[in-house]
């Protein structure tokens, strides 16, 4: 995510190592770099301007601090700024008050609108268990009758998240988010998450509609899906729809993919609203809440490991949690083990969207091809593993070349691929018997 930007954050700021005062030279370097690099981004001019003056503002004449190299002090100058940029606090969006608390959730077509609902559905149902201790009753709706087969889609993706969905009778959008509100108010559901008609931003006729459906039933929150592919384009596209229904939110999806940084570090300077929400992937788990510090430490190549292991805390089974946790205690690693490790990091997500978590990694620029090379490297080490016997997996030393042919026809891959299996299981066992020292 963001690596090109990333990565110049991190040139412009290396630029500082072994310095000891932050002088105006230097800084303006720094800043005709991060420019060019904002604007290669697709973040809008606006924000880039503000940008590069709250970074001057702080950094020029500034003196060394006394144990703090110039480029750490750089970048926390940096990060502050964009910390300034995208809010400095997350929004409680789960805030249920008469029922049904409705979010009207808007977008463009082509922006994964209806399936950031089920993934929305999902989060909040989890967030609720986790806070509460109880069962959050949510209901699905559409009054998306533009586009072919999107109430299937949504009653689909309802299932999936373990929510239920309400199909109206009334075909008129306006006369069938009434109904859905009713349904939703009569059999006493906490949320309503309406889904509406995707529709570009120069559709009057459209908007009017959505305006109208937003004036029937009152929603508590008026959410904006942004394509985060699209760059600064979907700014405008964000102007538009608050100016007609006046939003109080966005979330950004596609940020695993090659999204660019105009969309995220402009909205809430450009559309005065905050990020809300930001979707990681494609599957229904797949969506975070947006965290505007844990957002610039990514972007500054400082990883984001708290969302990480909230990520594996929600994905990982416990019982699989607990079963790594005593291998490294007994510093004990089995083929089993790696198994376990290999199917633990899949539940994960794709690399594409784990590297970004990762301190020293978000820059690094790793191509599809390397990233997909990985993908496929762990699904042949699984097909290895599944090819041993049983006691080849608890006792490798048991590998002779025989065994490794055998294997290797078993998984359909070479000789040469089961000896590189081989030797990162003999790296991650001596990571496991350090890590088994280290808790001593």
């Amino acid at each position: 995510m963001f690596e090109r930007i990333t990565e110049a954050f991190r040139a412009a700021v290396d630029k500082f190592r072994g310095k000891r005062r932050l002088v105006a030279q230097d800084v303006e370097g720094m800043c005709s770099r991060l420019q060019e690099a904002l604007y290669d981004a697709d973040v809008p001019h606006a924000v880039v301007t503000t940008f590069l003056e709250k970074v001057r503002d702080r950094t020029i004449g500034q003196e060394g601090i006394e144990g703090v190299h110039a480029e750490e002090q750089v970048l926390k100058i940096v990060y502050d700024v964009i910390c300034d940029i995208l809010g400095r606090t997350s929004v409680n969006v789960l805030q249920v008050g008469d029922a049904p608390c409705v979010y009207l959730i808007a977008g463009l077509q082509g922006s994964g609108k209806t399936t950031t609902i089920g993934k929305l559905a999902l989060w909040m149902r989890r967030e609720w268990q986790q806070t509460r201790q109880k069962q959050l009753k949510i209901l699905c709706g559409s009054v998306d009758f533009q586009r072919p087969a999107a109430v299937e889609q949504l009653q689909i993706v309802a299932a999936q998240a373990g929510s239920d969905f309400y199909r109206a009778q009334h075909t008129d959008p306006i006369a069938a988010s009434e109904e859905i509100f009713r349904y939703a108010k009569h059999h006493h559901y906490d949320i309503l998450l309406l889904d509406t008609a995707g529709r570009l931003h120069t559709e009057s006729g459209l908007l009017e509609e959505l305006k109208a459906i937003d004036a029937r039933i009152q929603p508590a929150h008026r959410l904006l899906v942004v394509d985060g592919m699209i760059g600064q384009e979907s700014l405008e596209v964000a102007q538009t729809f608050h100016r007609t229904i006046s939003l109080t939110g966005g979330i950004i999806t596609k940020l695993d993919s090659g999204a660019r940084a105009g969309v995220t570090l402009g909205f809430r300077m450009i559309v005065q609203r905050p990020i809300m929400f930001i979707g990681m992937g494609e599957t229904i788990d797949d969506l975070e809440l947006f965290v505007p510090e844990r957002m610039a430490r990514r972007l500054i190549g400082e990883g984001d490991l708290a969302t990480l292991l909230e990520r594996a805390t929600i994905r990982i089974e416990a019982a699989e949690r607990n079963r790594m946790e005593q291998v490294i205690k007994n510093g004990s690693f089995t083929f089993d083990d790696f198994a376990l490790q290999l199917r633990m990091v899949r539940k994960m997500g794709s690399l594409r969207s784990l590297v970004s978590y990762l301190p020293g990694m978000g820059g690094k620029g790793m191509s599809d091809q390397e990233l997909a090379a990985g993908e496929q490297g762990m699904g042949k080490f699984e097909a290895m593993i599944n090819s041993m016997t049983r006691k080849e997996r608890i006792i490798p030393k048991l590998l002779n070349n025989s065994r490794k042919k055998r294997i290797a026809q078993g998984a359909g891959v070479t000789v040469a691929e089961v000896n590189e299996l081989l030797r990162a299981f003999e790296q991650t066992q001596q990571f496991a018997k350090l890590m088994k020292n280290h808790h001593r």
